[in-house]
């Protein structure tokens, strides 16, 4: 019964109570048989090490198990874990980590990116305290179907202090996915617990929340698919940002973005938030899109810009990583290129 109920670990805490010698100054430690009471049944524990007095275990199972062990006179901490039955294991220590912030954004080598949060600073307190482990990164979890080029680095700048800087981020295309690097706390080869860390693909962080810098985010994208958009032969003048989801533009109430012409600004490009807020893949095609406006001239209409979209889908990632927006190109393209007023 007590396998069938115990299949995961237990977690027990460790509470330290040394006694002192005050005459030498240093602790004074016993070699004993810990035991452990569950119910009106009781398991005699193998010889343990290290001082204090266990508190109580709590099982996954609907078990609770209170324990109590002394020490061997030879080590100051004991065990990581010790086993008290088939399958069925205590740990003798407990950690508890503390992430700030726990999202970040991964890292680029595009270097003009200002207050940009690609690090997070981990505190990790020990119990008992003078049984400190160390930190690890324990797991990359890709079940998105996209692995990093890294696990980015993890460095410890004191006994409860750790820094954690993430990956650098592929480019130039990539379907955009969150990764979870979890960091565990260790004593030996025993993991005692583990915290996350969100780690944000760029254009992603720099559009959520507090976050959100679209002029920045214009400017990465403009950067990590240079290439793609240099095929435009385009340039603006000048480049704005609207508060509103979308602009009207012509005949179209409400848009992803509008370019205009005068002889004094030349061309200006005003875009709406949603430009930015689907995926990179999408910005870069909405970008060259009113490129190719400022390249072949207003008058020539929408179809040069959207056939460049289709043409270059594959680029800027629109083919493989947001068929939600491919569609809408398509249908757009269609229309356009149709002679047709009032498209969408």
């Amino acid at each position: 019964m007590l396998q069938q109920l115990l299949l995961r670990r237990i977690y027990l805490q460790f509470q330290r109570k040394p006694r002192i010698n005050r005459s030498r100054g240093k602790e004074k430690r016993k070699t004993g048989q810990g035991r452990c009471n569950r119910g009106k049944s009781r398991m005699a524990l193998p010889p343990l090490s290290g001082t204090g007095s266990v508190a109580s275990v709590t099982a996954n199972a609907p078990d609770t198990y209170s324990c109590t062990f002394t020490a061997t006179a030879d080590r100051d901490c004991p065990p990581p874990d010790i086993t008290i039955g088939p399958e069925i294991k205590v740990l003798a220590y407990s950690a508890t980590i503390t992430l700030s912030p726990s999202t970040i954004g991964a890292t680029t080598n595009y270097l003009v990116m200002p207050n940009y949060t690609t690090t997070s600073e981990i505190s990790v307190a020990w119990d008992p305290p003078e049984c400190e482990g160390t930190l690890e990164i324990v797991e990359i979890d890709d079940s998105a179907g996209y692995t990093p080029p890294d696990a980015g680095a993890l460095v410890q700048e004191s006994v409860t202090q750790w820094r954690y800087t993430a990956f650098d981020e592929p480019s130039p295309v990539v379907c955009e996915n969150r990764v979870k690097v979890w960091i565990g706390a260790m004593q030996g080869d025993v993991e005692l617990t583990r915290k996350s860390v969100l780690v944000l693909p760029v254009h992603t962080f720099l559009t959520t929340g507090a976050n959100a810098d679209f002029l920045m985010d214009f400017n990465y994208i403009s950067w990590k698919y240079a290439a793609v958009l240099a095929t435009t032969g385009g340039a603006f003048n000048s480049v704005t940002f609207s508060p509103n989801v979308c602009v009207p533009c012509a005949s179209n109430p409400c848009t992803y973005a509008c370019t205009s012409w005068s002889p004094l600004s030349g061309y200006t490009v005003v875009f709406g938030s949603s430009a930015f807020t689907g995926t990179e893949n999408q910005a870069a095609s909405i970008i060259g899109h009113e490129l190719v406006h400022t390249a072949v001239g207003l008058m020539a209409g929408e179809c040069p810009a959207y056939e460049w979209e289709r043409d270059h889908s594959q680029q800027t990632g629109v083919w493989f990583c947001d068929v939600a927006y491919l569609e809408i190109m398509l249908q757009r393209l269609n229309c356009a290129c149709a002679g047709g007023k009032g498209c969408p």
